[in-house]
């Protein structure tokens, strides 16, 4: 018998968590978490690899409504991530609603039913009146177009898929990419491995990180002090919120901020004229993610570590083959290449209204009405969707924002008692419009190459405005862009 439920929702990160814990509270309890792993935790549960952790501070890296008191330093890693996600699931009662190792292939709008049929790995089906997609941006491994990848016959592996057997001691390792990933995975590599090489297409800017354990007064004061961890929470918030302007405004408040930038490279690397060069980005800062790093410069400085700058002609079965000619014989490669961010709900086939997929009505470019919704898409939800994403801030605050603007739709629908809820394709179009004006003058389009941008030079990830901006527009449900039936 086909099991059905009010809501189902894809994915149980920070997204999907949120979600279940907000239709609870709104009364809605017919629900279930599908997730494809093994363990809730999303982006934290599959990246583990060394170094892992974020780059946004802890204590803004999480609920409003689930505070930690006790991060253990200003920067927590991904254990302590995917801790703090357990707990979450644990204390706000969602354990019965987790099915886990139960990815979901397809999703079909019904019609007739008006509920949605998903269609799970291994053959089981199942129904719910709306769906959610909590799957996010940052999910499908993305490996490089390089001759050879397959020949290669030492260990080679994304870096969202590190083996947990590995052992680095007195190996040979290449990293290609000195992204986000790359440069928290290349110091923690090299304390262990014989020599690294790290292949670098693009520089990209950095700024110093400041992280370190916080100390046993800050720990009892966010403990015991009433006021203290909110306080301390729109501190760092409004700090993070203030560099928005010069994503917005590169051209005359980008300086400013990437002065900093250059004066932390120029300082580590000042007995190192080449690597100075080589580092130096020639884009504005924000262009590319700004990535966060204490260490990176540093470990680019030991004698066993390289950085490759001349470009990788083919992967060879021994190494890395360089368009000069040179090669570099290695035991392990690890791509650190990043994700397709633009994938969203990809390798998940939802189909809408019609018969058509996602991916069709896109063609290859991405939008959704307030990154959540979809015309002739009935009942179907996106969290981290569509121009959601961020260069300054963090993203918990759009997802909590999403949430419960998805919820205050579901529950609109059921006081109509109506089977349907669908946005108006005007409306989303007209969306989808303002979004790509509004970037056309953002830092991220200033011509850098970056996941941001797609090859067709638009960007259906970002937010071009301050999260101030999309609290403001979520706190208000527009009913009159949607059809209730």
């Amino acid at each position: 018998m086909t099991q059905t439920y009010e809501a189902a929702i894809v994915g149980a990160g920070f997204g999907g968590i949120g979600m279940g814990h907000a239709l609870s509270r709104a009364g809605i309890h017919d629900f279930v978490i599908l997730e494809a792993a093994e363990e809730v935790g999303g982006t934290w549960q599959a990246n583990r690899y060394p170094g892992a952790g974020c780059d946004v501070p802890s204590h803004l890296y999480c609920f409003s409504f689930f505070p930690k008191v006790d991060w253990s330093r200003r920067y927590a890693s991904q254990p302590e991530i995917l801790q703090y996600l357990k707990d979450a699931v644990r204390e706000l009662g969602l354990e019965p609603h987790i099915r886990l190792r139960s990815p979901v292939v397809r999703a079909v709008y019904e019609e007739r039913d008006a509920r949605w049929k998903l269609e799970l790995e291994g053959g089981e089906v199942l129904t719910a009146r709306h769906l959610v997609a909590a799957t996010g941006q940052l999910r499908v491994p993305k490996l490089p177009s390089i001759p050879g990848r397959e020949r290669f016959r030492g260990r080679a592996f994304h870096s969202a898929r590190w083996p947990g057997d590995l052992d680095l001691e007195n190996r040979r390792v290449g990293v290609i990419g000195t992204g986000a990933s790359a440069i928290q995975i290349v110091p923690e590599v090299a304390r262990k491995a014989a020599s690294v090489i790290v292949f670098q297409r693009t520089p990209n800017w950095i700024v110093p990180r400041k992280d370190r354990p916080y100390r046993s007064l800050e720990k009892w004061l966010f403990a015991h002090m009433p006021g203290a961890i909110a306080a301390y929470r729109a501190l760092l918030y409004w700090l993070f919120e203030l560099r928005w302007p010069a994503f917005r405004s590169y051209r005359t408040l980008g300086p400013l901020f990437e002065r900093q930038a250059r004066r932390y490279l120029e300082e580590k690397m000042k007995h190192r004229p080449d690597l100075l060069a080589a580092l130096t980005p020639d884009y504005p800062i924000g262009c590319k993610r700004v990535l966060l790093s204490d260490d990176f410069y540093d470990s680019l400085l030991l004698d066993h570590v390289v950085l490759e700058t001349a470009g990788i002609a083919e992967i060879t079965e021994a190494g890395v083959r360089m368009q000069d000619g040179r090669t570099h014989e290695l035991d392990v490669l690890v791509y650190a290449t990043g994700f397709e961010a633009d994938a969203f709900v990809a390798p998940m086939e939802i189909i809408g209204r019609g018969g058509r997929s996602l991916q069709e009505v896109w063609n290859g470019a991405p939008f959704a009405h307030r990154g959540v919704t979809v015309p002739n898409f009935p009942n179907f939800y996106m969290l981290y969707g569509p121009n959601t994403n961020l260069g300054h801030n963090s993203i918990i605050f759009m997802l909590e924002r999403e949430i419960t603007y998805i919820s205050r739709l579901i529950r609109e629908a059921r006081r109509r008692q109506a089977v349907r809820v669908e946005v108006r394709e005007e409306a989303a179009r007209r969306f989808a419009a303002e979004m790509h004006a509004a970037l056309q003058r953002s830092v991220w389009l200033a011509g850098c190459h970056s996941w941001y941008v797609t090859e067709a030079g638009t960007s259906p990830t970002n937010w071009p405005y301050s999260t101030l901006s999309f609290a403001w527009r979520m706190r208000h449900l527009d009913l009159d862009n949607y059809r209730f039936a």
